[in-house]
Order: structure tokens, then C-alpha cells, then sequence
């Protein structure tokens, strides 16, 4: 509120207690002076100094231009207001990278089917962790919601122990296998800034649906090429179904500058189906605003 304002207030107050007839109209003593005694709040509570007429000419033209600048701070301001307005409601895209460890399930069922053919009898496959990343683009539609398409892509190495082959009457071969697990995903992304500005620390939370597809390759060990006189260094690819897949991210975002935002977060991915994998992961990425 301007001083001019907080004085008719003042005055007003006077009125209302009562007490108008106490408040003499003083003399004209300084600028202040004049801006109070000679307001039409002051007129129009019959407060007017009687030396407004002799100041007006030494004042007015500063009381003019003080109301002028009063004007146009408050155009500024109101201009300010609607520009943060349209600023806060225009859609923004970002894009970003994240990198991670993945702790994948087992994938026994992943060796069904194959037991009538190498002769496997419950073979043990625990997955080691897998390393990977995503790419996503997406857009920022106000300050708390957005949604983006994200690329997944991971993959790490096993080995197959007590993998008995009747065929080599009941020895026991250990062997390598890779593994690799893709993902497309639609997210909508929920955001809560932890501070009152454009660009802040922020807590996120991200479910997301689409599809996943796992696969193993597995080299043939010699001994068993050799028994059913196949070529030894042979390989064996095994792949599940595309399957529908949902997932939940939960994340700390951190800015950098206006343009860049550093992030941490967790994962859960779950695909639906038989013979496919699931998996944690824990993950940092850089996302760029645009």
C-alpha cells in the first residue's frame, strides 16, 4: 500500500472513531503536509488546510508525478503477475538419461521345454545384477504433473549350476549365460516441489504401463555338442513373449541450473506372463529442460 493510501486510512479511521471534530486541519509545512491535508480523502472529511491553495503550485506537479509512478509500478506489477501466470501454465519438455544397477529375479521357467531336449534336470539360474539405462522425452504440463515415453534397456551374466545332462549319464556342467531385458513405457509423472519457485527440489513419483522382452543365450557346452555330434561353440537364444508390463518410479529431482536437473530414484518393474523377469533397480540420470 503507497503512503498516500496509508494516510487516508489513517483518516478514515479518525472519521469512523468519532472523533473528526479533535483532527484540526494544521498548516502546510512540508510535501508530507500537503499530500495529506490537501487529498480529496481530506476534502471529503472536511479536513482540507486552508493553505492548500498556496502550495498547490509548489506541490502538485510532485504529487502528480508521484501518482503517475504509483501507476505505472502497479501496470508493472500486474503485467509481472500475469506474465508468471502464463509462464507457470505453458507446457515445457525435458528429456534425460539414467544409469543403474538392476537386481532381476530368477528365471527358472525360462528352461521349461528345454529339459526333453539337452536332458536338463532342475537347473539352478540365479541372475546376477544387470547394468543399464533408460532415455526418456516427455513434457511438464504445470509445476506438479507431466508424462514422457521412456526406453529401457539391461542386461548382465549368470552362471547355470548343476546343470546335469542325461545324455552325459548325470555329469555336472557349469556355464555362462547373458541375459538382456528391454522396455517401452508411457509414465505420467506426479511432482512436489519442496520450495515456492519455478525450479526447486522436488520429490516425484512415476507409474508407468507398456511392454518388456527378455532374452538368454546360452552356450551349448563341448562335452554335449560333442556326445550328440553337433559343432562344438554352439549357442542357444531363448526369448519370452513381448509382455505387458507396468512399473513405479520414485525419485528425488535436483536442480542444477534452470536447465539442467540432476535425479536419484528407485524402480519396480513387473511384467505380466510366464518366463519373463522382474526387477529393482536403483538408478541416477541428468534430465534437460527445454
Amino acid at each position: 500500500m503507497s503512503k498516500i493510501g496509508i494516510k487516508s486510512t489513517v483518516l478514515a479511521v479518525f472519521l469512523l472513531l468519532g472523533i473528526s471534530d479533535t483532527v484540526k486541519a494544521k498548516s502546510i509545512d512540508s510535501y508530507e503536509d500537503y499530500k495529506i491535508y490537501c487529498s480529496p480523502q481530506a476534502y471529503h472529511y472536511n479536513l482540507e488546510s486552508s493553505e492548500c491553495t498556496n502550495y498547490k503550485n509548489i506541490y502538485e506537479q510532485e504529487l502528480r508525478e508521484e501518482l503517475n509512478q504509483q501507476q505505472e509500478l502497479n501496470y508493472d506489477e500486474r503485467n509481472n503477475r500475469r506474465q508468471n501466470v502464463r509462464q507457470a501454465n505453458k507446457i515445457k519438455g525435458y528429456a534425460g538419461i539414467s544409469l543403474g544397477a538392476f537386481f532381476p529375479d530368477d528365471l527358472d521357467d525360462f528352461f521349461t521345454g528345454l529339459e526333453d531336449f539337452l536332458g536338463v534336470e532342475d537347473p539352478n539360474l540365479d541372475l546376477d545384477t544387470g547394468f543399464g539405462g533408460t532415455i526418456f522425452l516427455g513434457a511438464k504440463f504445470n509445476k506438479n504433473f507431466g508424462a514422457d515415453i521412456e526406453f529401457s534397456l539391461l542386461g548382465g551374466g549368470t552362471e547355470i549350476e548343476n546343470l546335469e545332462f542325461n545324455l552325459l549319464e548325470g555329469g555336472t556342467v557349469t556355464e555362462d549365460v547373458n541375459y538382456s531385458v528391454w522396455g517401452l513405457f508411457i509414465n505420467p509423472r506426479f511432482i512436489l516441489p519442496l520450495a515456492d519457485r519455478d525450479n526447486s527440489v522436488s520429490i516425484f513419483i512415476s507409474p508407468g504401463i507398456g511392454i518388456s522382452k527378455a532374452k538368454l543365450n546360452l552356450d551349448i557346452p563341448d562335452e554335449l555338442a560333442e556326445e550328440n555330434g553337433v559343432e562344438e561353440g554352439l549357442s542357444i537364444s531363448l526369448e519370452d513373449d513381448i509382455s505387458f508390463t507396468w512399473q513405479i518410479k520414485l525419485g528425488l529431482s535436483l536442480p542444477i541450473n534452470n536447465k539442467y536437473n540432476g535425479f536419484a530414484q528407485v524402480r519396480y518393474v513387473n511384467p505380466t506372463g510366464e518366463n519373463t523377469v522382474d526387477f529393482f533397480s536403483t538408478e541416477a540420470g541428468l534430465a534437460i529442460n527445454f
